[in-house]
């Protein structure tokens, strides 16, 4: 980003009239300009202004693509239709178009993500096959799974297919591990593994630490998903899932500390909150009574990571993660009894949702298409937890027909339905 900058600031300050204008033409200042805003991105810092100023560069290029080189477009600029750089114009475009893809996802806009990486593949479509076609089938895919849409596999194995096609070690490890990270959305936990453990075999190969980093944060959601999906593992075979499970995040957080990956902010916000999330499920599995030193170190551990993890989204401005942290910790107060902390998150948690997302009583309900997906998403998962409580109010009153029994019951049953509407 600085040397960006000190570009921009150098070209400006050129004695040479024809060099300065070269540097400043529009597909040259697009092209820096484009991977400076992937760079923000990529740190976390300033990611709608990122979006806006990309959306700026690719209009801007798109009109140079448009005309031919007897076309003026801007003063002393014209267009590239018939120029031996046109397919470079191309790329260039295509790249601004995943970059800006990049930033949305981030930003939790999945529908606008998806429509800026159909943009970019309908670019690269027109020009030889590259990485890059495979790098925004990848990213396409971790987004359409993140709106819920399993089409997000076949996306994704399209982007493996092109990467195994072409040989190369480490995207064809990036590509295993967004997949590992699909399957564990979709609540397939052995599927994830193998993809995960194929991509952590394959940067040890490479001796990749992030790749590595990666494959490791994939493996240990993936364990920590199939204690909870496979109902047949015996209490010794839980508490062995877990240890490897926090020996794994371990070594991933050790490495994005140590490695290049450290300035990463956005991955050490998932690290985090993926943490907390093990210690939180393995604090439900543990007998507080029996063991209450590890009871205790489990809760703290859970409360230590999801609340970094809340922080570090508070600073960068990203509700998306910061919801995602909360909700969880609200779920980490249930499990410990805790019900101060779990009202002051809940309260907490509520201000973050704007007004015209809720379903109200007697209202149409509100309109999708314009909102992020991940506010209903976490509406849902907040009202299955009033839900909770609300039937563990119904359960402590010894007349299950007495009035107050019933009311929590009917408290119960609106929580529920709220959750499915959400």
């Amino acid at each position: 980003i600085e040397f960006a900058d000190a570009v921009d600031t150098a070209v400006a300050e050129l004695a040479d009239e024809n060099e300065r204008r070269s540097w400043q033409h529009t597909f040259a200042r697009g092209q820096r300009h484009c991977w400076r805003e992937f760079a923000r991105i990529y740190l976390g810092e300033g990611i709608p202004e990122a979006v806006e100023r990309l959306q700026i560069i690719v209009r801007e290029l798109t009109q140079l693509a448009q005309a031919d080189i007897h076309t003026e477009v801007f003063p002393g600029e014209n267009g590239f239709v018939g120029h031996p750089a046109y397919p470079r114009l191309i790329f260039t475009i295509a790249n601004c178009y995943t970059v800006m893809g990049n930033g949305l996802n981030v930003l939790g806009d999945y529908r606008d993500a998806v429509a800026a990486y159909g943009a970019a593949l309908k670019y690269l479509r027109q020009l030889p096959p590259t990485d890059q076609q495979a790098t925004t089938l990848s990213n396409l895919s971790r987004t359409l799974v993140e709106m819920g849409k399993k089409r997000a596999i076949r996306v994704c194995n399209e982007g493996l297919q092109l990467r195994l096609n072409a040989g190369e070690l480490l995207p064809i490890a990036s590509s295993y591990n967004t997949l590992g990270q699909i399957m564990n959305e979709l609540h397939q936990p052995r599927e994830a593994l193998r993809a995960s453990a194929t991509a952590f075999a394959i940067a040890g190969e490479v001796g990749d630490s992030r790749a590595t980093g990666l494959s490791l944060m994939h493996i240990a959601e993936g364990l920590r998903r199939l204690v909870r999906e496979d109902q047949s593992l015996t209490e010794t075979d839980v508490d062995e899932i877990y240890r490897t499970a926090e020996q794994a995040i371990g070594q991933a957080q050790e490495i994005f500390m140590a490695s290049n990956a450290r300035h990463e902010a956005i991955r050490a916000i998932e690290i985090n909150i993926e943490t907390g999330c093990l210690y939180r499920d393995w604090l439900a599995r543990t007998v507080a009574t029996a063991v209450p030193d590890i009871w205790q170190q489990r809760l703290g551990r859970a409360k230590y990571f999801l609340e970094s993890g809340v922080k570090g989204a508070q600073q960068l401005g990203l509700i998306r993660f910061e919801l995602d942290g909360l909700v969880n910790l609200a779920w980490t107060f249930y499990l410990a009894g805790d019900a101060d902390s779990l009202a002051q998150t809940l309260a907490t948690a509520d201000t973050l949702f704007p007004p015209d997302v809720r379903l109200r009583p007697e209202e149409q309900p509100p309109t999708t298409h314009n909102k992020p997906f991940f506010f209903f998403q976490q509406l849902s998962k907040l009202y299955s937890l009033r839900g909770r409580l609300a039937f563990d109010s119904y359960f402590a009153e010894a007349d299950a027909a007495s009035r107050t029994a019933q009311h929590n019951l009917d408290r119960a049953a609106e929580a529920y339905v709220l959750s499915l509407g959400y």
